[in-house]
């Protein structure tokens, strides 16, 4: 599939489907049934969701590392000493501060802080 939104639609009209998605882009899904997954056989499933219909993300799964698959998101800084660093380091620290930390949430990621 090309995106996300496809691939959702596929495995929504597929029996026997399976593909991978964002955490944000698919709680408060109800078109699909989301899979808990462990590290390995031995360890128990952590699912994505803290309840069964997944309205919420499992903030403390992704910030122990208990959920087997995530992603780090980084931002990258020039070092020019000129408007682009100033700039950058401006959005990193909005980012950081809580209200930034509120609207990273507030599309679906776990906050760092």
């Amino acid at each position: 599939m090309s995106n996300t939104t496809l691939a959702i639609r596929q495995v929504a009209t597929t029996p026997g489907s399976i593909s991978y998605a964002t955490a944000s882009e698919v709680v408060n899904q109800k078109m699909i049934r989301l899979l808990a997954l462990g590290k390995d056989a031995n360890q128990p499933s952590i699912s994505l969701c803290t309840s069964e219909d997944c309205t919420t993300i499992n903030k403390a799964a992704f910030g122990d590392g208990s959920y087997p698959l995530t992603r780090r998101l980084f931002v990258i800084l020039k070092r020019d000493s000129k408007v682009d660093e100033q700039a950058g380091v401006a959005y990193v620290n909005l980012l950081l501060s809580s209200e930034g930390q509120s609207l990273v949430e507030q599309r679906g990621f776990v906050p760092v802080r």
